[in-house]
């Protein structure tokens, strides 16, 4: 009960079910979770012996690393002295190899013969053949005047001043030797050799001196390499690196400017100006701690050698001595643990690899377990226990896949005819909403038309109206005219009458003209004018009396034409106000009508739609059941 109490809250924590990371890992999970929590037999004997055994080995490995650190770093140190003074000496010895060949060449009689044209061409030899260590050769005369191999002489200069002159033709030393600066001439880093020139009878007739490249210099120094990323430097009485395989440290690199960003390097300045020998651990600017030894230059003005080695080197055979210890302790570990196994193996193992094949076939569907056999076998250890709980998992498995495989039956069978009547839903919907849209699509030309007719009527009637409200107005106005026509008519039948009066009086002027005789021929003359002005008012008289006499006649035609329209004008007017009203309302109508047939269209769709979604679920419904039976198909019950 234990186990299976065990078994079901792991379960509940990391799967809610087995199918997520395979039955038979997930078993085995809450196999081994449960053994370790409740601390088993094979658990209580290891938990006693590998602990053990693991701190004896870390404390023996412990002492013997602390020992064997403290021993070889002092070996370690002692060598690296020893070697540092060995470096030290190569490099004094290479040195002097160069001041002794400078006195070979000073020693030759074309050089101590002091003239240029004897010694010229075999200084141009040697300075070709020597030019890896000397960049210039130079002759200097007892009153500083000097000559250069392969250029000649030098005019408007003298050396007489310099310190190595001074030494060699004042002092009367074998060789001098100057500090590294640059070049006046070239710019070169060098230092300056020299050696006195005698003649056959040993007296000094001028100096031999040679410019050294600081890169001979630092060729000689990288002769020797320190491994584990240490470094060896030349440096020169004021600790300025003036020879290095990093060419760009080159009198650049101070230990003055070094010793505030790091640790100890003041110790080695001091030592190198005071030409001491040290060593000790220094601790570089990039927090790289090394082990430095100092050590003087023979020979030289105060220079010193610089040689480093990295502390991870140092300790590199102690880790390597250190290493062989832990694979003795772990070579030893390995025959207990295999000791241990053997024994667990034959008190527990074999009975776990039966329980196990049981397990698996639990995770190969197969249900029907018999572990009578094993848990008759065991006293009342644990394994008895997880045979008992393994045991009631399996049954309590098999009812609970037999009710699954009853309920999957029955899903199936819901599912597929599900699946019938969704698809015959969405079948129906899709047919309804395509004859609704169909429908709309109609309605909605006809409201177009509507819409359309009512503009058309509703501008038909504006502008009859206004064309009826033009024409009344137009006949009113004309009353007035037809008023005036008949004025102009009783005014014209007046001239007539006065021109017929004139003609009668113009008779009768030319009746009393004659009987007057000759006295009234003037009056004749007068009178027959008369005559015919009212011959011609008469005949104009008639004729606009003819032209309004006909234009009454229109005027009364055109009024009763007018009377005669207007009563059927005013109908037409009522009769289009009517159509306009009409076709409002049937384009309202319209409107309204095509508005519910788009919400029963849109409604009709979003069924159609749900029909569809309701027939694809249905389907996955009948898919995930046959899923579900075919996963149950597979325990056998």
């Amino acid at each position: 009960m234990l186990f299976a109490k065990t078994l079901f809250t792991f379960l509940r924590k990391t799967h809610k079910t087995p199918q997520k990371a395979g039955f038979s890992s997930w078993l085995a999970a809450l196999l081994i979770y449960s053994i370790t929590t409740q601390m088993k037999l094979s658990n209580k004997v290891l938990c006693a012996i590998v602990p053990t055994v693991a701190a004896a080995m870390l404390i023996s490995a412990a002492v013997n690393f602390r020992t064997i650190l403290s021993n070889q770093q002092e070996s370690t140190e002692t060598t690296q002295l020893l070697l540092s003074r060995k470096t030290t000496s190569q490099v004094s010895m290479s040195l002097d190899n160069l001041v002794e060949e400078l006195d070979w060449i000073a020693q030759r009689s074309e050089v101590q013969t002091m003239q240029w044209d004897a010694m010229s061409a075999y200084l141009a030899r040697k300075a070709s053949a020597c030019s890896d260590k000397f960049s210039m050769l130079m002759v200097i005369t007892p009153t500083g005047d000097y000559y250069v191999a392969g250029r000649g002489f030098i005019e408007g200069r003298n050396l007489a001043d310099r310190a190595y002159f001074k030494t060699i033709m004042e002092g009367g030393a074998a060789s001098a030797m100057t500090s590294p600066d640059f070049s006046k001439s070239t710019g070169e880093m060098k230092y300056t050799v020299a050696v006195p020139i005698k003649s056959a009878e040993g007296a000094t007739v001028g100096c031999l001196a040679a410019n050294v490249g600081l890169s001979t210099l630092s060729a000689l120094v990288a002769q020797d390499t320190v491994a584990g990323g240490g470094f060896i430097w030349a440096l020169d009485e004021e600790a300025t690196v003036i020879g290095c395989a990093d060419r760009s440290l080159l009198m650049k690199c101070n230990l003055d400017s070094i010793a505030p960003k790091g640790r100890g390097v003041e110790v080695i300045s001091s030592a190198v100006k005071q030409g001491h020998e040290v060593a000790g651990y220094v601790t570089m600017p990039n927090g790289d701690t090394f082990f430095a030894t100092c050590c003087p230059i023979e020979a030289t003005p105060g220079w010193s050698l610089l040689m480093a080695v990295s502390d991870s080197q140092l300790l590199s055979v102690a880790r390597t001595t250190f290493l062989q210890s832990v694979a003795m302790l772990v070579v030893m570990l390995i025959v207990v643990t295999i000791l241990v196994v053997l024994l667990l193996r034959r008190w527990l193992s074999h009975p776990l690899d039966q329980l196990s094949c049981a397990i698996a076939n639990v995770a190969d569907g197969n249900l029907k377990v018999d572990l009578n056999e094993l848990n008759e076998n065991r006293g009342g250890d644990e394994v008895k226990a997880m045979t008992a709980s393994v045991k009631l998992m399996c049954e309590r498995l098999s009812r609970i896949v037999s009710d699954i495989k009853v309920g999957s039956d029955l899903l199936n069978s819901s599912s597929q005819q599900v699946a019938e009547l969704s698809q015959s839903l969405s079948s129906g919907a899709s047919r309804q909403a395509e004859n609704v849209a169909a429908l709309t699509s109609t309605t909605a030309q006809m409201a177009s038309d509507i819409r359309l007719n009512y503009a058309n009527t509703r501008n038909a009637d504006s502008s009859f109206s206004n064309s009826y409200t033009r024409v009344a107005e137009l006949a009113e106005r004309l009353k007035p005219l037809f008023a005036i026509n008949n004025d102009i008519a009783r005014q014209t039948s007046i001239v007539g009458d006065i021109a017929r009066q004139i003609n009668i009086l113009s008779i009768n002027a030319a009746v009393e003209a004659a009987r007057a005789g000759s006295k009234g021929r003037g009056f004749a003359v007068v009178a027959k004018e008369v005559q015919n002005l009212a011959g011609l008012s008469r005949t104009a008289a008639e004729k606009i009396e003819q032209l309004t006499a006909d234009g009454i006649k229109l005027n009364n035609m055109a009024r009763q034409v007018f009377s005669e329209a207007m009563p059927s004008m005013d109908q037409t007017n009522r009769l289009i106000a009517d159509i306009s009203r009409s076709s409002s309302a049937q384009s309202v109508s319209s409107e309204q009508i095509n508005a519910a047939l788009q919400d029963l269209d849109s409604f009709l769709r979003t069924n159609a739609s749900n029909a569809q979604s309701l027939a694809e679920n249905s389907e996955n419904l009948d898919e995930q059941a046959k899923r579900l039976y075919d996963a149950v198909e597979f325990f056998n019950v």
